[in-house]
């Protein structure tokens, strides 16, 4: 199958996200798995043409190598808008890649509120560290936050 880099990148995004938003309203879990009935689980399999929506990997070849992903994370949101069909191996990598995103992210957000020292002012705040690149506008800072992420991934799974 044919790996397509950029609806997994828009998959692992909207799943970062929903994860995200979760983490700030300090939801620890997804709630209640809630199964879709079988007739909204084959209403899914039909509305992504019968294939992995990454991948484009058939359904008909194995039905039991694919599940039914939540796009905002939430296991218990079955909207059929919110649910796609993805084979078992991209919804692993999806999965894998969003909550390393959120790790990074609880990560700096940690150092932030560890360097913020008590009773800074403006006069005796240090020099701003220059960025490498300045991005031109915010698509160009998503993108360039996106490639980094999946850089950092890449290292840390050493799949490709």
């Amino acid at each position: 199958m044919v790996f397509n880099e950029r609806r997994f990148q828009i998959r692992v995004s909207k799943l970062y996200q929903g994860m995200l938003k979760r983490y700030k309203e300090g939801i620890k879990n997804t709630g209640k798995r809630i199964n879709p009935s079988s007739a909204q689980g084959q209403m899914v399999v039909d509305n992504c043409q019968r294939r992995c929506t990454i991948c484009l990997k058939p359904y008909d070849k194995d039905p039991g190598d694919f599940e039914i992903h939540h796009l905002d994370g939430d296991r218990s949101n079955t909207i059929t808008d919110n649910l796609e069909l993805l084979c078992h191996s991209c919804h692993k990598k999806a999965g894998v890649h969003a909550r390393a995103k959120l790790k990074d992210y609880k990560q700096k957000q940690g150092k932030a509120e560890q360097s913020k020292p008590v009773g800074h002012t403006q006069e005796n705040k240090p020099p701003k560290k220059p960025s490498k690149k300045r991005p031109t506008s915010v698509l160009d800072e998503w993108n360039s936050q996106q490639q980094d992420a999946m850089n950092e991934w890449k290292k840390r799974t050493k799949i490709f």
